[in-house]
């Protein structure tokens, strides 16, 4: 019986779509206010020539791609970052579907300030 509930459990879970989300912020971060996910941008790479703060890591666990970055996304938003630098997508397939995992680095990247693109901090 036990085998069978455990069973439908997994079934649900697969059926379901779950997408799994965690994040670790920097020990010596103050928490920031939240962004909207829509404001939060994706980039492979630090962008040169952008001044930005690490806030911490973020990563998800998705059916697909582009849900696994939706998610990275909120993520990164619910601890305040307005930006993923450093962004790594790895592809999973298992017996019944293929899953993808996102993961970056939560950073406030500051307003791109035309008086000061030297790329000296103030």
């Amino acid at each position: 019986m036990k085998n069978i509930i455990l069973s439908l459990a997994v079934a649900i879970l697969i059926v379901s779509g779950c997408a799994i989300k965690t994040h670790y912020i920097q020990s010596n971060k103050t928490p920031m206010e939240s962004v909207s996910p829509e404001q939060v941008k994706v980039y492979v790479k630090a962008p040169e020539g952008r001044k930005y703060n690490v806030i911490g890591s973020v990563a998800s666990y998705a059916a697909g791609a582009e849900d696994a970055i939706s998610e990275l996304k909120k993520e990164a938003g619910s601890i305040g970052a307005n930006a993923i630098i450093n962004l790594k997508l790895h592809k999973e397939m298992s017996y019944s579907e293929e899953n993808t995992g996102a993961s970056g680095v939560a950073v406030r990247m500051q307003e791109d300030n035309s008086e000061n693109k030297s790329g000296d901090n103030p």
